[in-house]
């Protein structure tokens, strides 16, 4: 899995200063840190080798010595529901019919009882990393090259790619080459100051 962002990073950072102080009689700040991220993630220490499924515990940790609410923890917990998370977002992305993805997964994976009413996660249950991933690539292969056929036939270019998560995103020159881009960040809600009524004279 993919190590920590320098977002997550800092987000650490900043939570862990805030719970230092409330700590007594734990030494010095990187001592106690690396001690306390030892505890929560299972013996590793350095931050720089976390990987994703260890961010929300220590974040929550943290936030717990703060006096804060836990964050729900959505994050993928190995490999394979990683690749879960990106086929489902691939999926969604291309807009693949339920019937199109089951006679893949069928095909690919040797199990003639998948049906295209079941959901994503019935239909890979039990799949290891590399059939997932050979999994994604089918689609993805597929899809682009029924997108590249639908292009050409009314005369306009291919959609680009638009991820949601950086994870998804191929290596720089071919995402240059196939205009994959990084979906820009919802915008926050803009909360207008309520307008004072001036009492009526």
């Amino acid at each position: 899995m993919k190590n920590l962002s320098h977002k997550q990073l800092a987000q650490l950072g900043r939570e862990s200063t805030q719970a230092y102080p409330r700590v007594p009689g734990v030494g010095a700040y990187d001592s106690w840190r690396h001690e306390f991220t030892a505890q929560i993630c299972g013996g590793i220490s350095s931050w720089r080798r976390l990987e994703q499924r260890h961010y929300i515990p220590l974040l929550n940790a943290f936030r717990a010595i703060n006096g804060k609410a836990p964050l729900a923890d959505r994050t993928p917990k190995d490999d394979a529901a990683a690749l879960i998370w990106t086929l489902r977002d691939r999926i969604a992305f291309w807009e693949l019919e339920p019937a199109y993805v089951a006679a893949i997964v069928r095909d690919k994976t040797a199990r003639p009882w998948i049906r295209a009413d079941m959901s994503l996660d019935t239909m890979l249950a039990g799949l290891d990393p590399t059939t997932l991933r050979q999994l994604l690539y089918t689609l993805q292969a597929r899809a682009r090259a029924r997108a590249k056929k639908a292009a050409a036939a009314t005369h306009t270019s291919p959609p680009q790619e638009v991820h949601i998560s950086r994870s998804t995103i191929p290596p720089p020159r071919l995402a240059d080459h196939r205009g994959d881009t990084l979906a820009a960040p919802p915008p926050r809600p803009c909360h207008r100051p309520a307008k004072h009524k001036t009492a009526a004279r």
